[in-house]
């Protein structure tokens, strides 16, 4: 009946996969490997990745993965160019978080006809004074995703620049409204 496990939400069946992370972040000491994941998805069906957000890229190559993490490239959403956690550099190789997260709220719903993982979390509280949500809905009869990200933010009057990052199969049928 658990469908939490590591921090991350997990709803699956033979076919079809939902998995959202819904945790928080490392302790700094344990972050050096961490990829600012906050409310990361991935949806799979007959075992082929439809969707997948963005990660860093982890390798040998330390130019590569230095790049990586210490832009906000690895984030699944960035509000004006900047990720939902700090880095500082601790060696050559390795950055670890200064400034987290809090997951502020999370739902988790599986039944037959209808699955959900719905998550907030503060990353952009203290610079924009907003806090992210998402939630992903599976209806099985339909085979339908559907996938809401709101930018909650105090000021309403405050206009932020923003982009939602995630990778598609090139066969999937998107309808962005």
């Amino acid at each position: 009946e658990n469908k939490e496990f590591g921090g991350y939400a997990i709803l699956h069946n033979t076919k079809n996969s939902m998995i959202m992370d819904v945790g928080a972040p490392p302790a700094p000491k344990f972050s050096k490997n961490y990829q600012s994941g906050a409310l990361s998805i991935e949806i799979t069906s007959n075992n082929k990745k439809l969707i997948s957000n963005c990660g860093y890229y982890y390798s040998k190559n330390s130019k590569l993965k230095k790049l990586s993490k210490s832009t906000a490239n690895q984030s699944t959403l960035v509000i004006d160019d900047n990720s939902s956690c700090f880095y500082k550099k601790i060696d050559e190789d390795n950055y670890n978080i200064i400034d987290g997260l809090k997951i502020t709220k999370k739902n988790i719903v599986y039944e037959k006809n209808y699955w959900k993982i719905s998550a907030s979390h503060n990353g952009y509280e203290k610079k924009y004074n907003s806090t992210h949500d998402r939630v992903i809905e599976f209806y099985p009869e339909q085979n339908k995703f559907v996938g809401t990200d709101t930018i909650l933010n105090k000021n309403s009057n405050f206009n932020i620049k923003f982009e939602i990052r995630f990778h598609l199969d090139p066969n999937v049928k998107l309808m962005k409204t």
